[in-house]
């Protein structure tokens, strides 16, 4: 269900040109058992002004889970992200001050996960939120997907910065599990352990012209700002509850 046209083509793919934030969803999902919500993720990698996209993304959460909730849906999935850990969020106060679109991307991701907190507790409705760190991966946009993809490396410092992310098909997996499984609540999906930058790119085996931090940033602008800052901190996320409960 979507407002844009199919990029995929299958016997068993059904596309309906439809926004998802609309009322009128109603009618599709009731032929579904389970939705799997990915506003968030496109809101995150998508264009245009990052403020609409995080508050559509919002409206779409809301809307789907109100659905699933009351109709046949035994199971809401929803793909969020690492920049709700707990490390990012706590500068959300900053970023406000600064009046940074930044802030509004992660009050956005935030409030989508909270409106799902109140099913919880629901016994016959499952909510999976699977939080998924920077992927890589050939169909990636993501900001590390730019980064190890890109002709630049940083120099100095930030080439010994340890980074976190996850393959694209390891988040398809998980998604697979989430809806076969009889699991809920949140999960977060990374690679086993960070690595530096300078070691993730030598694994790609080309020559690259070192820059300082700043020229590299720039080179990243369409990542937007949030993803940008959250390449610099600590963000190595606990997949324990994955791998344990989810099978992951």
């Amino acid at each position: 269900i979507d407002l844009d046209d199919p990029v995929i083509e299958h016997e068993n793919y059904n596309h309906v040109l439809l926004d998802p934030a609309s009322p009128q969803v109603a009618r599709p999902l009731s032929q579904c058992d389970t939705a799997i919500d990915l506003a968030m993720h496109a809101a995150l990698e998508g264009h245009g002004p990052l403020a609409n996209r995080a508050d559509a993304a919002t409206k779409t959460i809301e809307q789907l889970s109100e659905l699933a909730a009351s109709g046949s849906l035994a199971a809401f999935v929803m793909l969020s992200s690492a920049l709700v850990y707990a490390p990012l969020r706590e500068r959300v106060g900053e970023w406000q001050a600064r009046r940074t679109e930044a802030a509004g991307l992660l009050a956005a991701l935030v409030a989508g996960e909270r409106w799902l907190d109140k099913f919880d507790q629901q016994k016959d409705f499952r909510v999976v939120r699977l939080r998924s760190h920077f992927m890589i991966g050939p169909n990636s946009t993501s900001c590390l997907a730019r980064l190890l993809e890109g002709r630049l490396a940083p120099a100095g410092e930030a080439a010994t910065r340890s980074l976190h992310g996850v393959h694209e098909n390891d988040v398809a997996e998980a998604i697979l599990l989430a809806l076969f499984r009889d699991v809920r609540g949140a999960f977060n999906l990374a690679c086993g352990k960070p690595a530096p930058i300078g070691k993730l790119m030598r694994a790609r085996n080309w020559l690259r012209l070192p820059m300082p931090w700043k020229v590299i940033e720039a080179r990243l602008a369409r990542c937007g700002q949030a993803a940008r800052e959250a390449m610099l901190l600590p963000l190595a996320l606990d997949t324990t509850r994955a791998r344990h409960d989810l099978g992951w």
